[in-house]
């Protein structure tokens, strides 16, 4: 896995407590981003697996409403807010404690039997629920995404007496969107040093006002899967893998009202922070008047692919089909859950 990634942050030049407190921030941040972007690809895979790997020929078609979430690492929120000042609400943080930051997905899916080969082919697609975005509203989250993907599976072994169905599946998914969460509110200040021959050297102040916490994200990734299912009665059982590759981007930081010695930010003053900060041996971020942003970049290959492990069990009701199952991500330990009903025939 490849990983590039920038730290882009305000910083006290010269001060060896702040350097030590730059280094937690840039571990805690760079955890969560890590993980975010892990638990992206899996959750763009959302709406592609069904119970049974395949539909049928031409004319069995189907749709439903898939709906799940994955935990993301309580570790690293845990380092994330010890770094930021995050709050999370009591209840929440309880869920949290056990199971990690739920990270909701949906997708609206459907799939239609293929012709001549045992095959079948689909689509999804997805926005933010506002019943969602609101119930993490609640809690203090802001939250919004748009889901988009299309899958073919082909049955390796067919369904037939005591002999389950095999199947090989291939799907695009793009997810992306971006998270908000709340700060502890307030006015923070940041001093740093200019130094000497510059015009203005001597020590400055930032100050962000209420930050908030803002991650942007975005995940494009082809990923490839094995199922094996067999109907028992009205019940199918299921078991299958996966492994991904792509690009999973999280790019953000803090979102804040910034001044410069209690004035707003010039742009000539931008070059002055990026200098000092230079010239004290950090990194130099890119920051603005709303504040400032990091970047993590993972990426996914042959050679190092994103795995996923699921199983599940569906009723089929004549042609109501109530379908639930769990996954688990090897590469962080991550695990999450699907719901899905839907109509087939």
């Amino acid at each position: 896995m490849k990983r590039f990634i920038a730290i882009l942050m305000i910083c006290l030049i010269g001060s060896v407590a702040f350097a030590q407190d730059l280094v937690a921030l840039q571990e805690g941040v760079v955890a969560f981003a890590d993980d975010l972007a892990i638990v992206m690809a899996a959750s763009s895979s959302i709406g592609n697996q069904w119970s049974d790997g395949f539909i049928g020929q031409f004319l069995h078609l189907g749709a439903g409403l898939s709906l799940g979430a994955i935990g993301l690492q309580s570790a690293v929120l845990a380092e994330l807010i010890a770094t930021t000042g995050l709050t999370i609400p009591g209840e929440l943080q309880t869920y949290v404690d056990q199971y990690g930051l739920p990270f909701p997905a949906a997708a609206l899916s459907a799939k239609l039997g293929g012709f001549l080969l045992p095959f079948d082919m689909g689509v999804k697609a997805m926005i933010m629920p506002e019943e969602v975005a609101g119930i993490l509203s609640e809690q203090g989250i802001a939250m919004n995404y748009y889901l988009l993907g299309a899958n073919v599976r082909y049955a390796v072994i067919q369904e037939a007496g005591i002999i389950p169905e095999i199947v090989l599946g291939l799907a695009y998914n793009r997810l992306a969107g971006n998270i908000g969460m709340t700060m502890a509110s307030g006015s923070m200040d940041y001093s740093f040093d200019i130094p000497s021959p510059h015009p203005d050297a001597g020590t400055h102040t930032i100050s962000v006002t209420n930050p908030t916490m803002a991650f942007n994200f975005t995940t494009d990734n082809y990923e490839l899967s094995a199922q094996i299912s067999k109907k028992i009665l009205f019940l199918r059982p299921y078991l299958g893998g996966s492994a991904s590759i792509g690009r999973s981007a999280v790019t953000g930081g803090l979102d804040a009202d910034m001044l410069y010695d209690d004035n707003p930010i010039t742009a000539e003053q931008y070059a002055e922070i990026v200098a000092a900060m230079e010239a004290g041996g950090l990194e130099a971020p890119i920051i603005n008047a709303e504040g400032f942003a990091f970047e993590s970049i993972v990426d996914s290959s042959f050679a190092d692919p994103q795995l996923r492990v699921y199983g599940g069990l569906s009723v089929e009701l004549l042609i109501i089909v109530l379908d639930a199952s769990v996954m688990w991500l090897p590469v962080s330990n991550n695990f999450g859950f699907t719901v899905m009903a839907r109509v087939q025939f």
